[in-house]
């Protein structure tokens, strides 16, 4: 069963909702909560990110439930996943983000009572996402900074990436950059000569594609 939700994890789409779905059957048809919460937890990320952010999230609320009753701590990821599809469908709807805002310093509070550096830093950056949507933009980059710089201590490369696209939305909605104007993004995809530090070369892009 738990290989259904690995196999979930490989595919996308359809045939990973499709395996997820499966798999919670199974996992429920033997009172398994552990694998019934990995699959809920794919289950959600999969019908959110698929842009039904609502029904993603109701789902991401199961999986930290079921997460929670075998005391797993995989229920961390489900609420960084949660706020960022609850930001997703905010809107004017002030007690999404407050729900949000909840989920982000629940994460807080779990990553500093595991001692985990890399969650922290998540949650530094979901409550970044809260703020860039409040409309508090110092806030917002005051979170997004230290999340970076504790994704700089546990070499979470991506996540710096991910926290440079916020600092770009961050300022667009500031109106400090305009969509054309010419950065560098030291990430993975841009990289055109692999080399340490400085020496390594980048392909420009705009702010607008970041």
């Amino acid at each position: 069963m738990i290989l259904l939700v690995h196999a979930a994890y490989l595919e996308g789409g359809a045939a990973a909702l499709s395996l997820a779905e499966e798999a919670l059957g199974v996992a429920r048809q033997l009172d398994d909560e552990f694998a019934a919460g990995h699959a809920l937890m794919r289950m959600g990320a999969e019908v959110g990110w698929g842009e039904d952010f609502d029904r993603g999230a109701a789902i991401t609320r199961q999986a930290i439930d079921t997460l929670d009753r075998v005391d797993h701590p995989q229920a961390m990821p489900c609420l960084l996943n949660l706020v960022g599809m609850l930001v997703r469908v905010a809107d004017d709807k002030g007690d999404r983000l407050d729900e949000a805002e909840a989920a982000a310093r629940q994460l807080m509070a779990r990553a500093e009572s595991s001692s985990s550096l890399s969650q922290r830093a998540l949650a530094y950056q979901a409550l970044g996402w809260v703020e860039l949507y409040r409309g508090d933009l110092d806030l917002s980059r005051k979170h997004t900074l230290t999340a970076m710089q504790l994704h700089a201590d546990v070499r979470g490369d991506r996540w710096i990436a991910y926290g440079a696209h916020t600092l770009v939305e961050i300022e667009l909605a500031a109106g400090n950059v305009d969509l054309h104007d010419p950065i560098i993004l030291r990430t993975e995809e841009l990289l055109e000569t692999p080399a340490n530090g400085k020496a390594a070369v980048y392909t420009p892009t705009t702010t607008g594609r970041a």
